[in-house]
């Protein structure tokens, strides 16, 4: 019987099976040997490009993704040139993709912004951004979410698809910023030499930038006090001046001046 299996005719019937998937298989080894020193060769590029351009944390993430996708298109070319149907393959492949893009939507959408945000830089590392009701400092930018420090020294972790659907104010692109102060003076007091007093008072400030000069008018009639509205322009890193050590010395010199800055008040007038 071995005898009839291997005979002439059967032989080279078996030769002619075999020898085609032999020649499919070398070349299907010799591309899966070149393309793994191709997939290396590239991924040492990506390390050293995305490192450069990327923050530390996600760097390693974004290599390890692209490295695993380029290996999955290996295979897939491996078994085609074998002459495996992979047709199927890849369509379980797409579904198991759908099926964990669905299941991990919020995450995904987290990791694409942070390639946003460390694409397009609107802010970056040491910032001070306000995004909604939140301002600080961005102390971190990771994969899922961007770390601020509060200016009262506690920590906000906020999801990066926020900051990239959301308006963003970032205070540190310019190195000047813009500080903006209110003050009221009664009706009955002289508003050109109030406006004097302020202005010479401000000026007179080492952390008020000379230019741009300060500017200052008249803003609102209020109900009790003609009000003024001052822009004063510093460095940002002096900004916090402009809350803490700019009324005291203006309510000095109008005191100095015997220029009344009024409460809240109201006048009842009786008629007979």
């Amino acid at each position: 019987m071995i005898d009839q299996i291997f005979n002439s005719e059967n032989g080279d019937r078996l030769v002619e099976l075999i020898l085609p998937f032999l020649g499919k298989l070398i070349l299907g080894l010799v591309i899966l040997f070149f393309g793994r020193i191709l997939i290396r060769w590239i991924g040492r590029i990506l390390q050293r490009y995305i490192c450069k351009n990327m923050d530390a944390t996600l760097a390693p993430f974004m290599v390890r993704i692209s490295t695993v996708g380029l290996n999955i298109l290996l295979i897939i070319s491996v078994l085609s040139t074998i002459g495996v149907e992979t047709t199927s393959f890849a369509a379980l492949i797409g579904s198991v993709g759908v099926a964990f893009g669905f299941a991990m939507s919020g995450s995904l959408q987290n990791i694409a912004s942070a390639l946003i945000i460390l694409t397009f830089k609107p802010f970056v590392v040491g910032d001070t951004i306000k995004v909604n009701d939140i301002e600080g400092k961005v102390k971190e930018i990771k994969i899922f979410n961007t770390t601020i420090q509060l200016h009262n020294k506690t920590f906000a972790f906020i999801p990066n698809n926020i900051l990239t659907t959301n308006e963003i104010i970032n205070y540190s692109i310019d190195e000047i910023r813009r500080g903006t102060i209110n003050i009221g003076i009664g009706y009955g007091e002289d508003i050109k030499k109030a406006k004097d007093v302020i202005l010479k008072t401000i000026e007179s400030l080492d952390f008020v930038l000379s230019d741009p000069a300060p500017k200052i008018g008249v803003s609102e009639l209020g109900d009790s006090a003609v009000n003024f509205k001052i822009f004063v322009y510093v460095k940002r890193q002096d900004y916090l001046n402009v809350v803490l050590n700019v009324y005291e010395p203006i309510k000095i010199a109008l005191d100095k001046n015997g220029i009344e800055m009024p409460f809240p008040q109201i006048d009842v007038h009786n008629k007979k």
